[in-house]
């Protein structure tokens, strides 16, 4: 794996309960914007894991377990993946790619002939989210070798609350310009005269806060906008499961797993069509709306909907559990590289 993260952890830890054996190497350790997140180092856990020191120590890991199944991520993003998982394809090991869809594409001749090259000898890939399936298939990867997979992590252990007189919504995530908080915090000014009591709450950190907080105070909002700055995963959790809905409005984002875990605790979503958990959305209607990146006055309307229909907008957790859960989504990992 590139980098650590909570939810992979999730998904390893099921790997495990599974009877899988298991050693995870990591291309650095946490990074400082994962941090500002709220994200900290991982612990110990039942299985070995390690951050990689060297391209020589790469690739003698890599010679090591060259009979074992190979799972890479951040094949674009990480020059030593690269580096291990051609020498992994030499070696004739069981390899499997785990990939977004990239945000921008350079190089893209090149990258469309090592892909097709790779796909000669790689088992398959797990392509996070439909954007990413189309993508690798246009990039030359054949359609019986990838297979649709998600970002996912485990059910919070709170239980949802009752709906209130209140309409609380967040938004969970960097404060970067790709996320476009900007958008969201204009549609609430637009819808908020429509839905008594409207509450923003926005958690996470980033350069653009100050722009955000000057946006709010500009739009009359101040009274009902909350910053609470970074969080932990837990009270991110206990801050999601006390909202009406979340909201992910960002121009680009692989997955979005901030979604699923809204969903697992009852709360049903609003996303762009930037994001690649709007899948969920769009095959789960009851679990919130999809609406065109960018487009103010629809997310607006989405909101508005969402107030005015709470009903309507009610994901059932157990059916949620049962299709996007840690056991349910390690399974279906598992049967695909056993049946591959």
């Amino acid at each position: 794996m590139n980098q650590p993260s909570h939810y992979q952890t999730v998904f390893f830890r099921e790997l495990v309960r599974q009877r899988i054996d298991l050693h995870v190497y990591y291309a650095t350790g946490l990074p400082a914007d994962r941090r500002g997140l709220g994200w900290s180092e991982p612990a110990q856990e039942a299985y070995p894991q390690k951050v990689l020191n060297s391209k020589s120590e790469a690739l003698c890991l890599a010679w090591r377990h060259r009979n074992a199944v190979h799972l890479v991520n951040g094949m674009w993003s990480v020059p030593v993946f690269f580096l291990i998982s051609s020498a992994l394809l030499f070696m004739g090991s069981d390899l499997y790619f785990h990939s977004e869809p990239p945000q921008s594409v350079r190089f893209k001749l090149l990258k469309r002939a090592w892909v097709r090259m790779a796909f000669y000898r790689a088992r398959g890939l797990f392509a996070i989210g439909r954007r990413a399936a189309d993508f690798y298939g246009q990039m030359g990867v054949p359609s019986d070798r990838i297979f649709p997979f998600m970002y996912f992590n485990r059910a919070p252990a709170i239980r949802p609350r009752p709906v209130g007189v209140g309409f609380t919504i967040i938004y969970v995530g960097q404060l970067i310009a790709r996320k476009r908080v900007l958008d969201l915090i204009h549609a609430v000014a637009k819808m908020s005269r429509a839905v008594s009591n409207t509450r923003l709450l926005i958690v996470g950190s980033g350069p653009q806060r100050v722009e955000l907080e000057e946006a709010v105070c500009a739009l009359g909002l101040r009274t009902i906008t909350e910053f609470r700055g970074a969080l932990p995963p837990d009270d991110v959790h206990i801050a999601i499961c006390n909202a009406d809905v979340l909201v992910l409005p960002s121009v680009f984002d692989g997955w979005g797993v901030v979604v699923n875990e809204a969903l697992q605790m009852g709360v049903p979503a609003i996303c762009s069509d930037g994001c690649g958990a709007a899948e969920l959305i769009e095959d789960h209607p009851k679990w919130g709306c999809v609406y065109p990146v960018g487009d103010i006055s629809q997310l607006a309307a989405a909101l508005h909907e969402v107030a005015l229909n709470r009903e309507k907008f009610t994901p059932d957790i157990r059916d949620v559990e049962k299709t996007i859960g840690p056991e349910a989504m390690t399974t279906q990992f598992l049967r695909t590289v056993f049946a591959s």
